[in-house]
């Protein structure tokens, strides 16, 4: 399974603080019903470097590969769609 480099750390419930992992696919808190939020590692994140390599990448929302909850290059899904901005 090729890793995409995701930084999702977790899930996070911020109205009764629930904690879920980044490999659970959940909508919303299983404890409370409210919205989850993801949370993502900034430890050893040089935004710098990834925003200068965002020229090079092609045209797709998946340029931005480390900023979505997707771990696994398995999962990558496409429509065509290009020059997709976050």
């Amino acid at each position: 399974m090729a890793d995409l480099g995701s930084r999702l750390e977790a899930l996070e419930c911020r109205a009764c603080g629930q904690e879920i992992g980044p490999d659970r696919l959940v909508g919303i808190c299983p404890n409370c019903g409210h919205t989850l939020f993801a949370r993502y590692r900034t430890d050893g994140f040089d935004a710098r470097a990834w925003w200068a390599s965002l020229g090079s990448r092609p045209w797709s929302l998946w340029r931005y590969r480390e900023m979505l909850p997707v771990r696994s290059a398995e999962a990558v899904t496409t429509r065509g769609g290009g020059c997709t901005s976050i």
